[in-house]
């Protein structure tokens, strides 16, 4: 159970990570996450958070299939 939480809390972290570093890379705003950002007009706030909804989706999906594996291998 413990492995299986980690998987997925790990593939979270890595998948999260990536989608961001493509938005800051080429400037996507898609994937972009700026929490706080001078400009001037004055302070901006927000982002998109489907890089977040997406490492959800994929965390639930590895995470899923690691447990049906380790149960099938028992």
């Amino acid at each position: 159970m413990w492995k299986t939480v980690l998987i997925g809390f790990l593939t979270f972290i890595v998948v999260s990570a990536f989608l961001l570093a493509i938005g800051h890379t080429v400037d996507y705003k898609l994937f972009m996450f700026s929490f706080y950002e001078e400009t001037a007009d004055g302070i901006t706030m927000g982002g998109s958070v489907v890089p977040f909804i997406l490492a959800v989706a994929v965390s639930y999906v590895v995470g899923n299939a690691y447990e049906k594996k380790r149960r099938k291998n028992e």
